[in-house]
């Protein structure tokens, strides 16, 4: 997908970002102070087609808001965005990262992120509003190591 670009959002996005998130049906009520700086972006030419975020917890990192519009889906571009995700939590002193779904635990396995059971979540994840009340107990707790 050579068309696609890639930046890091703005608070300007979020209205945008909304918007492609309630249109994959993901959560959104919790972004009202998410810290934009940590989404990146993919735009095919002034279209926004893929975003992904990162929560950071101190060496945390919660993965959320992977969204891919259907005009460009299986293209690679949802890998693309988490490998870029995963680099910028690197650079953020990031040494773990988790995420939760109810829809993508094949996909995330594919990208080596393993199930753990909700109790053996880490506690960092178990604070966030993801975890506490935003996401059903059913949905996967997945984690992945970056060291």
């Amino acid at each position: 997908m050579t068309d696609i670009t890639f930046q890091f959002a703005h608070s300007r996005d979020e209205s945008r970002i909304i918007a492609l998130l309630q249109s994959a049906a993901l959560p959104t009520a919790d972004l009202q102070n998410a810290a934009w700086e940590n989404f990146i972006l993919a735009h095919q030419a002034e279209k926004l087609v893929g975003v992904i975020g990162l929560e950071l917890h101190n060496a945390f990192g919660l993965v959320r808001s992977l969204a891919v519009t259907e005009s460009v889906r299986g293209a690679g571009l949802g890998s693309d965005l988490l490998q870029r995700i995963e680099d910028h939590a690197r650079t953020s002193d990031i040494g773990q990262l988790g995420l939760i779904t109810d829809s993508a635990q094949a996909f995330f396995t594919r990208h080596g992120y393993q199930t753990v059971a909700r109790s053996d979540a880490p506690l960092a994840l178990r604070e966030t509003e993801q975890f506490r009340c935003i996401c059903p107990d059913s949905a996967a707790i997945m984690l992945q190591s970056l060291s």
